[in-house]
């Protein structure tokens, strides 16, 4: 007859004990959230680093040297300026301007392809903190009569471009369209961006 218990006999050399944690649950506990909280801790720090070096304008761009002047065109003429007035960056006219908004960064910049018309597009995205100032400026100068209704980049005591206004922009996004080739499309985005 066979039986599948083990023959009877002394109890084996050994005797496993009960598995007990180490230290009492209490010290466990408290080792975990003090492990959890450092964590807590440390993304938190992170976070506000990311936050402050996104604050310091660290969007791409190099920060521009010299601020960039956006003001209403009042008067244009033809040729060198010989009094007051600001010339444009070719030397070609002479720009009369009112007082407007000032701007230290850009957000973005962006030349972009042809969509309908022949020539290449600089699209610009100003900071939140222009973008209402702009909006008024662009209400302001939008449906007055040329070139009154045209607003001057200014960079350096030069006019770079001076787009007229076709409706008052909010958003803070605006697109400087015109016939320009993709050269000087990309001579416009890089003076505004900061670069000479």
């Amino acid at each position: 007859m066979s039986s599948d218990l083990p023959p009877p006999g002394p109890p084996p050399p050994y005797a496993p004990e009960p598995y007990q944690p180490y230290g009492p649950p209490e010290r466990n506990v408290g080792v975990i959230l003090l492990v959890a909280g450092a964590c807590v801790v440390a993304i938190g720090l992170i976070a506000a680093a990311l936050l402050l070096t996104l604050r310091a304008g660290d969007n791409g761009l190099p920060k521009p040297e010299k601020p960039l002047q956006i003001q209403q065109v009042t008067a244009v003429a033809p040729g060198r300026c010989t009094g007051s007035g600001v010339p444009s960056s070719d030397g070609e006219s002479c720009y009369q301007l009112a007082p407007g908004l000032t701007i230290t960064e850009l957000e973005q910049v962006d030349v972009v392809a042809p969509r309908t018309g022949p020539g290449w597009t600089v699209d610009i995205t100003l900071r939140p903190a222009d973008r209402a100032t702009f909006g008024r400026l662009t209400t302001q100068v939008y449906g007055q009569q040329q070139p009154r209704n045209q607003l001057a980049l200014v960079l350096d005591g030069k006019v770079l471009s001076a787009p007229t206004v076709q409706q008052p922009i909010l958003g803070g996004r605006l697109s400087i369209a015109g016939p320009f080739t993709k050269a000087e499309a990309n001579r416009l985005a890089d003076e505004l961006a900061g670069h000479s």
